[in-house]
């Protein structure tokens, strides 16, 4: 069993990798389905809240279709908060049927590192208690890009002194 938590956030908008970050997650996380025969893999997409967007399944074709449908502009909270995604992926594991002795469990985490929440590094522990590995992946480069106001828009998102957000992994 497997949940993939896609970074939804506007920063997934900016284009330092190319088409765009949440573009390229995009692609990447279809591919890795195709490989992840018999897995049963769910969705969670988060901003400053998290979202069921796919339960567990072993419709592939439905979690690519999930993955494709995932966009910024869907959720209107602004922020990123991935505490709330990692407590519902360990909710969801803690209501499948299966104990967790008989079933691998893991989460696979995409984003480009930004965080305005609260500490989940205890968090971290819990899932290693319940045996759920979490594979974080970054995306994003350190140099980093402006931060579009929307997925397809020119203008940037700026700063009080008038200068644009530079968001980097």
């Amino acid at each position: 069993e497997i949940y993939i938590i896609l970074d939804v956030s506007a920063s997934m908008n900016a284009t330092d990798v190319h088409p765009s970050r949440l573009s390229k997650a995009k692609i990447e996380l279809k591919k890795l389905v195709d490989h992840l025969k018999g897995d049963k893999i769910g969705l969670i997409v988060y901003t400053q809240h998290p979202y069921n967007q796919c339960p567990l399944t072993q419709d592939h074709e439905a979690v690519k279709l999930f993955i494709d449908m995932a966009q910024t502009e869907q959720y209107v909270q602004p922020g990123t908060e991935l505490r709330t995604a990692l407590v519902m992926a360990l909710d969801r594991f803690k209501n499948t049927q299966k104990d967790a002795s008989q079933v691998s469990r893991a989460i696979i985490l995409v984003s480009d590192g930004e965080d305005y929440g609260e500490s989940f590094f205890s968090l971290l522990a819990r899932l290693k208690t319940h045996n759920i590995r979490v594979f974080p992946v970054g995306i994003g480069t350190e140099g980093g890009a402006p931060v579009p106001v929307t997925a397809n828009g020119r203008d940037y998102k700026r700063l009080e002194d008038g200068s644009v957000v530079i968001s980097r992994l």
